[in-house]
């Protein structure tokens, strides 16, 4: 579908392209904290992608540090080309992903045998961070209730600090593509080192998997029946992250919050 471009797009693409852009279609697509726009350029089809909010420069740099390393794995797109000043990039045609959950599995367990280079997951910092800016009637909790469930999780995390992972961080459904066949990752502001129950929590809950679901991602990650102590500590972790998601959600959509329950 045909698309009148803004100036401000206009000018991310110029500088993505190096000259003006013309002549093409473009397509708005649906992103999280992102803008994604697809056209063709040079014969091939490309997704641009910006965030609608800029962010510190030393962020955009170390996120796409980290996608180039996913990427020379096959984990990522590769960058085709990026703007520091609009903190953008080009990126192939990325579609959405048409895997079962083993092929979800394998790409989790290979996100996690990347080389450790993020810093660790400060979840007690999150959940201090998101209720803060959160608007004071959108809150979902007390603050000495997030103060409890911060210190909480920290306690559960603090259990893997000798076995931390490269984790992706944000590993919802709309952020795990493809590029023809191949399953990538994408939006990588996240990343971190966590336990492996961090990422594998976030896909289970984002997708509201039931209990056959959940077995078979878990078994699918480490390749044999899931144990009960595995199941008690990957609904503990997916408990966190639920919550954290709450606190997302009422900080960023600036709406009233339906989940007033504690």
């Amino acid at each position: 579908m045909a698309t009148t471009l803004s100036s401000t797009e206009r000018e991310i693409l110029a500088g993505l392209l190096g000259c003006e852009p013309c002549g093409n279609e473009y397509q708005r697509l649906e992103g999280s904290s992102h803008k994604l726009l697809s056209f063709a350029a040079h014969s091939d089809f490309v997704v641009a992608r910006w965030p609608k909010v800029a962010r510190p420069k030393h962020a955009w740099w170390r996120e796409q540090s980290v996608q180039q390393l996913a990427a020379q794995h096959d984990l990522a797109p590769k960058v085709m080309a990026l703007d520091a000043a609009m903190q953008s990039t080009l990126l192939p045609r990325i579609e959405p992903l048409r895997i079962e959950l083993a092929g979800i599995s394998q790409l989790l367990r290979q996100c996690h045998q990347l080389p450790k280079v993020s810093q660790k997951l400060d979840i007690a910092h999150a959940f201090i961070y998101w209720f803060e800016l959160c608007q004071p009637q959108h809150r979902p909790w007390s603050k000495p209730v997030n103060r409890q469930k911060a210190e909480r999780a920290a306690q559960k995390f603090t259990r893997y600090d000798r076995c931390l992972v490269q984790s992706h961080g944000d590993c919802v459904p709309t952020n795990i593509l493809q590029i023809q066949n191949h399953a990538v990752f994408i939006d990588w502001e996240y990343h971190c080192l966590a336990p492996r129950w961090w990422d594998l929590a976030i896909y289970a809950e984002a997708q509201k998997l039931g209990l056959k679901a959940t077995h078979t991602l878990l078994q699918g990650y480490h390749q044999a029946h899931p144990s009960p102590s595995d199941l008690t500590e990957f609904e503990a972790f997916r408990v966190i992250y639920a919550e954290l998601a709450i606190l997302w959600h009422c900080a960023t959509m600036h709406t009233p919050n339906h989940y007033r329950t504690l």
